[in-house]
């Protein structure tokens, strides 16, 4: 499993962080891409674990203005097995950011995955521009240095815990890192829901679910 993530130092600011608004934490221009190492393990109630390990490319291919006086970015993703493969495109999505918050759509499912001014403790309702349930991120760290497992370092990083619950029945622990100028460093998203019935119950033995792990490998632009 790639840990990917050594916290060198935490910022405790619970006011503005002195490093205005927060916005490039997110950025977007045409160009601009990140490749990302991937591991995932998908689990089934009727079949074994299943493991990949892949890259994954994101790169910001168009931009439009849109109907709220900002601009669209329209960003390609794609995949490869090891970095001697060919990439080969998987889905479009797009991204918006302003002074108030930096929005992915996927699908025609806006989230909301920062909300601006950035500090510490901050809270948002991720879903609040979709249908699905209410799902409230919190900034845990705002300015501080971050390794990663690749060996890229940043002075510079945006924690933000998604969701932290863990129980007799599910797991559902989701977190996020921003670089300033860098935009997403390193996602984990780990959904797991545990065996309810009978003599397994209570012992957090996994009937289905996706653990997840993406860490930055490079970053430019084209």
């Amino acid at each position: 499993m790639l840990v990917g993530l050594i916290a060198l130092n935490a910022c405790t600011e619970s006011v503005p962080s002195k490093q205005a608004n927060g916005t490039a934490y997110f950025p977007l221009h045409k160009g601009f891409y990140q490749i990302y190492l991937v591991e995932e393990n998908i689990y089934t109630e009727l079949n074994p674990v299943e493991s990949f390990t892949y890259e994954l490319k994101t790169e910001v291919i168009d931009s439009f203005p849109n109907g709220e006086g900002d601009i669209t970015y329209v960003i390609h993703q794609s995949k490869r097995s090891t970095e001697s493969d060919l990439w080969i495109f998987e889905v479009a999505w797009s991204a918006r950011v302003n002074e108030q918050r930096a929005v992915v759509t996927e699908g025609n499912v806006s989230f909301i995955q920062i909300s601006f001014p950035a500090f510490v403790n901050k809270e948002w309702n991720g879903n609040a521009l979709n249908s699905l349930p209410d799902d409230f991120y919190m900034i845990e760290s705002v300015g501080s240095p971050y390794q990663l497992e690749t060996s890229l370092e940043f002075n510079d990083v945006l924690e933000i815990n998604q969701h932290d619950e863990v129980d007799e029945l599910v797991r559902d622990q989701r977190y996020e890192v921003y670089a300033r100028n860098v935009g997403l460093i390193y996602k984990e998203s780990i959904v797991l829901n545990y065996c309810d019935a009978g003599p397994c119950f209570g012992q957090q033995i996994i009937k289905d679910g996706v653990e997840y792990w993406q860490t930055l490998k490079e970053h430019g632009t084209n």
